[in-house]
């Protein structure tokens, strides 16, 4: 059986990411595409590269004017998904949302970090937060997936093992995250303009500003009923795609390398885009354009301190494949599908 499927803001890097993952899938049969800035052009036109769909013809996004689908992808800013999430819950419709606007449980939360109010908030238990490794049953019957942000899935995977196994103690966990580009959206900006970002690392929103802060809190509570505070210093860095993330975190007691390796076994040894490397240090170059996680951990004899080292694709892990991920899981398919 077919899945009927659209894509809204398919001219982001997501949209693109998603394009060019799902058109592997021939169960997909992508009933439209929208961008307001591309309305009228087809996709062809926009992604030269494309075999499938290359003829669709980019609308806007007048959902009354849209064909029926069974699945949505929103690839929204912040604030822009509501609307859309409105006129698809009551339709037997999955949404999966790559923006942020159902990723807090709490719409308290919602409004606290991103100032804005959350006006379909009673829908939140139609909900699930799209990190599979945690959250895979809760996918599976969700109407609406809310896909983490980048940081959070590069920082979770990281540190939620060893919080649940109180390994490491929650009251300060620091981290020090390094970006590409990509991570900022396809409009340029005054930061990332070629003159600014070349040969440069920009920090910015650091401590505890970052919107992202938010998110790793609350689903570090949800998972592990533990009250986290998270420093936050996230940095773009003058690559195309990819974050590494350096977490700092304080061990309880002494524990060996070994024990704090098979507690992540204990959660990710059946997870096939999780890969504890204990011999080498992982690098942005091991997971570009793939779905992996790759996990190393760094641990100073006689000192209290471990460093995590967590690196993803942002557009893939962190971003529009592991919205495939969840879109398979949904569907019932192969969760590597399109992604290996």
């Amino acid at each position: 059986m077919n899945i009927r499927t659209g894509i809204f803001g398919v001219s982001g890097y997501t949209g693109e990411e998603l394009l060019k993952r799902l058109q592997h899938n021939e169960k997909v049969d992508l009933k439209f595409a929208t961008s307001n800035s591309y309305k009228g052009k087809s996709l062809g036109e926009i992604y030269p590269t494309l075999f499938r769909w290359s003829d669709l013809i980019i609308t806007d996004n007048d959902v009354d004017t849209l064909p029926e689908v069974d699945a949505v992808f929103l690839c929204l800013p912040a604030g822009q998904s509501f609307k859309y999430i409105f006129k698809y819950i009551d339709r037997n419709t999955k949404i999966i949302d790559l923006g942020a606007d159902y990723r807090f449980s709490e719409p308290e939360s919602y409004k606290k970090w991103y100032g804005i109010e959350n006006p379909l908030k009673d829908y939140t238990s139609y909900t699930a937060y799209g990190l599979p490794e945690f959250f895979r049953n809760q996918i599976k019957n969700a109407k609406i997936v809310a896909n983490p942000g980048c940081y959070p899935t590069s920082i979770l995977l990281g540190i939620i093992p060893l919080l649940k196994e109180d390994i490491i103690e929650s009251s300060t966990i620091i981290v020090d995250s390094k970006s590409g580009c990509s991570g900022t959206g396809r409009k340029p900006t005054e930061r990332t303009h070629f003159i600014n970002i070349n040969e440069n690392i920009i920090i910015y929103n650091a401590g505890r500003i970052h919107r992202h802060v938010g998110e790793i809190e609350e689903k570090i509570e949800l998972l592990t009923n533990k009250k986290a505070q998270i420093i936050f210093n996230p940095q773009i860095i003058p690559v195309n795609r990819g974050i590494l993330s350096n977490i700092y975190c304080k061990l309880k007691k002494d524990t060996s390398i070994e024990e704090i390796y098979l507690a992540y076994e204990k959660y990710y040894s059946n997870e096939i885009f999780i890969k504890l490397k204990k011999d080498i240090y992982p690098s942005l170059k091991d997971v570009i354009y793939t779905n992996y996680c790759f996990i190393h951990v760094i641990k100073v004899e006689n000192s209290p301190y471990i460093t995590i080292v967590s690196t993803i694709d942002n557009l893939v892990k962190g971003a529009s494949g592991q919205a495939i991920q969840n879109f398979n899981i949904i569907f019932g398919m192969e969760e590597t599908l399109c992604l290996l």
